[in-house]
């Protein structure tokens, strides 16, 4: 638990309730999705893990994306924004 801790102190800047929140939802959906795709995949014949590792996938490269923004510097966001604008 402590190396979890130390980890999170290093990587995830910011508000962590946000980070939280953020965590806790993905959890969520992905529950909620598994939970609903028994009938879409009998009427499809295909599995239901097939639809839970898509899904799973598709949380997990949102997650990354959203770690990487916050790993960019602000000023930059700000440069990229001045240049599309005018």
């Amino acid at each position: 638990m402590k190396k979890l801790k130390t980890w999170v102190d290093e990587n995830l800047h910011g508000d962590p309730v946000i980070w939280a929140v953020v965590f806790a939802l993905s959890l969520i959906s992905i529950l909620v999705v598994y939970s609903s795709i028994g009938t879409l995949a009998y009427k499809r014949t295909v599995s239901p893990e097939w639809y839970l590792f898509k899904h799973t996938f598709n949380v997990l490269l949102g997650l990354s994306a959203m770690w990487i923004a916050h790993k960019i510097l602000p000023v930059l966001f700000e440069v990229v924004a001045v240049r599309i604008v005018d």
